[in-house]
């Protein structure tokens, strides 16, 4: 489970790197050397839109990653609490 989480990180990371690259490219081939038109402009909000989805993606695979490996310690704490102290 922990090699599939740490698996689609990665592959989160190279799609989020790939997008930002094309992003990237389009954008300075779109504006170089040009005052941005409305058009351009909203193509460059846009493009800020589609990075802000990508970053919170990553942050949630991040705080999955993250519950899968503190899960099991907080129930066992859990279980010791309830069951050991009250039984």
């Amino acid at each position: 489970m922990e090699r599939l989480a740490f698996l689609w990180l990665i592959l989160l990371f190279m799609m989020f790197t790939i997008i930002m690259m094309l992003t990237l490219f389009a954008m300075a081939e779109k504006f170089i050397g040009k005052e941005p038109t409305g058009l351009e402009l909203e193509l460059r909000r846009n493009a800020e839109t589609v990075v802000l989805i990508i970053f919170m993606v990553l942050l949630g695979a991040v705080l999955f990653y993250l519950a899968l490996r503190i899960l099991p310690a907080v129930s066992k704490f859990l279980y010791w609490i309830f069951i050991q102290k009250f039984t």
